[in-house]
């Protein structure tokens, strides 16, 4: 007589006979080696060598399906941007930006013409400066990206641009799916959750903003990876699967084991920090990701003890060690302003707190976009999250359930990433309010609008039964089909039409229309060092033209002050001042003075003997060499 028992190895099983069970007498296994009493069978050398090749393969994949679902998207993006290219918009910011990575490929350092900005005290300070107004690492990228491929800079942000949202859709599909178990809702809330994280704009224009919401996705899922493997390095090997999600199996990329030890789990929590501060080169706002990643960690050392003190440390080291570079660097390499005016926080503080201001950050974070041409539809998405959280205060059971999915450690992060961007955002409004209206504009919380879907959604579906599940099942393919075609395809196929015009960079001209190459053109072929650039859109025509252009003076005494710095710097005796003057202002006759004004004031006149198209645009002062001499 045999009995068949498994014994812990790796699935093997043996036939034990159980005459030849005693205390003293080894256990007798059919078909196997005899094993002592009271010692563990070791398993063959081939299982061993087969469980390793195995566990390779799982890591393997891991990282080979993301890398090649970004592949794919990439190739997918980058064929519609060929097939129907579109005149990318390059704002205001990024003409310096771009400026920037011309100058440092040219071997002129990441320097730009000085920046003018509304409720901005910034004065001009020469031909150029050091960039400090904004974080020198998209210039950095863009200027090695167009190095290595022989590009423009727009080209290159433009590659740039498709490959981040790839990574963007991605990661947030990926996220989402951890937290949900199998089904078909888990894919169309992933789906959605994905779409939600980009505008079509980011496709085609360059932005840093996409840099930022690309990067969150991952540096959470490494963040939870890492605490789940820490955890159960403390709890003595405790299911991280079940603690975290709930549901999902072995196949969940959460769970699969990633540190073996405390060691590692160190190292590993100080490059998630230097991910996270590495962000801050691309955008100063972006500092929300190390908080909340921070706040997060204390949480888990502090409240739920399941992190060690040294764990948070090594976090907080690595995420200090490049945002005190960079400030460090904008401080030599900066024009001696305040480090607030560096960081474009505005030249003055105060406190100008309401609690209409909550409410708004509030009204702004549920603003998905969803049916905008209905009110009831962001009204609806506002309060439903007041609604279920009063039913988790109010019930019992709620409650409970509330309790046991904010306890996962994907769902706490986000809440935490998301509070720590609104906090943000209001503190930024309560002590800058001179400088601009945070809490008020869209761009701000886009990286965070996903985490609406994670927070207050993802809970119906792994909770609620199968009529609730349904339901939402609809609400979330009808938010897909509007994203898909109200929010990418018809507006992606609107701007294709529109038959946008061109400046000789490739971008979207929209300023001195008709005639704006021209002018470019022009104007290049005035440039040597006696001549001086004056203009309303000055950024627009250093990046166009790498020629130094300064804004329109104040007053003639400024000017005269300015040209004077330029004569001593560029060491000539004679400057001769060109006003390129765009006679409508464009988007910025609310703060700048009007062309008409300035005319007058200076007394400017025509330029003689100047193509007829680009004539309006061109002035001079009156006998100009003899009063500035």
């Amino acid at each position: 007589m045999s009995l068949e028992v498994k014994i812990e190895t790796i699935g093997h099983h043996y036939l034990l006979n159980p005459a030849t069970i005693s205390a003293d007498r080894p256990i007798m296994l059919s078909g196997a080696p005899t094993i002592p009493a009271g010692t563990q069978a070791n398993p063959p050398r081939e299982v061993l060598l087969r469980g390793a090749r195995s566990r390779s393969r799982a890591r393997l994949n891991a990282i080979a399906m993301p890398l090649m679902s970004i592949a794919v998207v990439s190739i997918v993006l980058a064929t519609i941007v060929l097939i129907f290219p579109i005149p990318p918009l390059v704002e205001s910011d990024y003409a310096y930006l771009l400026t920037a990575a011309d100058r440092l490929v040219d071997g002129n350092g990441l320097t730009t013409t000085p920046p003018l900005a509304p409720n901005q005290s910034w004065q001009w300070s020469g031909d150029w400066t050091y960039l400090t107004k904004w974080p020198v690492g998209y210039s950095i990228l863009i200027a090695g990206l167009k190095s290595v491929l022989g590009t423009t800079a727009l080209q290159a942000a433009r590659w740039i641009s498709i490959i981040a949202c790839a990574v963007a859709l991605v990661g947030w599909f990926t996220w989402m799916l951890q937290l949900i178990p199998s089904g078909i809702t888990r894919y169309i809330l992933a789906a959605t959750c994905a779409g939600l994280s980009l505008p079509t704009a980011w496709l085609i224009n360059p932005s840093t903003d996409l840099i930022v919401v690309a990067a969150i996705p991952w540096l959470m899922m490494a963040t939870v990876r890492v605490v789940l493997d820490i955890r159960n390095a403390l709890d003595d090997g405790t299911s991280a699967q079940t603690k975290a999600l709930g549901s999902g199996g072995d196949r969940n990329f959460l769970s699969r084991p990633l540190l073996g030890c405390s060691i590692q789990s160190l190292l590993f929590l100080s490059l998630i920090g230097g991910a996270s501060g590495a962000l801050v080169w691309f955008r100063y706002a972006s500092v929300f990701v190390t908080l909340a990643i921070g706040s997060y960690l204390f949480y888990e050392w502090f409240v739920r003890k399941g992190l060690r003190l040294a764990h948070v440390i090594s976090f907080g080291l690595g995420s200090a060690l490049p945002i005190a570079t960079l400030l460090i660097v904008n401080t030599l390499l900066g024009s001696g302003e305040s480090a607030s005016s560096q960081l474009n926080l505005g030249d003055r503080m105060g406190f100008d707190f309401s609690f209409a201001l909550l409410w708004r950050a509030w009204w702004m974070f549920t603003d998905l976009g969803y049916y905008a041409h209905r009110a009831a539809a962001h009204w609806t998405v506002a309060t439903w999250p007041i609604v279920l959280i009063a039913g988790a205060v109010a019930i019992r059971p709620m409650r409970e359930t509330a309790a046991k999915f904010l306890a996962k450690p994907a769902v706490a992060l986000s809440v935490a990433v998301a509070v720590s961007l609104m906090t943000m955002l209001v503190v930024a409004k309560v002590l800058f309010s001179g400088k601009f209206d945070y809490v008020g504009l869209d761009r701000y919380y886009q990286p965070i609008k996903p985490l609406y879907l994670v927070i207050f959604v993802a809970p119906l579906v792994v909770y609620c039964g199968k009529r609730l599940r349904a339901s939402a099942c609809v609400v979330l393919m009808l938010a897909c089909m509007w994203t898909v075609q109200q929010s990418w395809t018809r507006t992606y196929v609107r701007w294709d039409n529109a038959n946008r015009p061109t400046t000789l960079s490739g971008s979207w001209s929209r300023c001195f229309e008709p005639g704006a190459n021209e002018l470019y053109d022009w104007l290049a072929s005035q440039k040597n060092e006696s001549i001086v650039v004056a203009s309303n859109f000055h950024e627009f025509i250093a990046f166009e033209t790498k020629i130094p252009a300064i804004p329109t003076p104040p007053n003639r005494a400024t000017l005269d002050k300015w040209v004077a710095q330029i004569r001593e710097t560029r060491n000539v005796d004679n400057v001769r001042v060109i006003f390129a003057l765009d006679p409508s202002n464009k988007w910025r006759d609310y703060w700048l003075e009007s062309p008409e004004e300035i005319i007058e004031r200076l007394g400017l006149t025509p330029i003689p003997n100047t193509p007829p198209t680009i004539a309006p645009f061109l002035f001079e002062l009156p006998t100009q060499t003899a009063s500035v001499k």
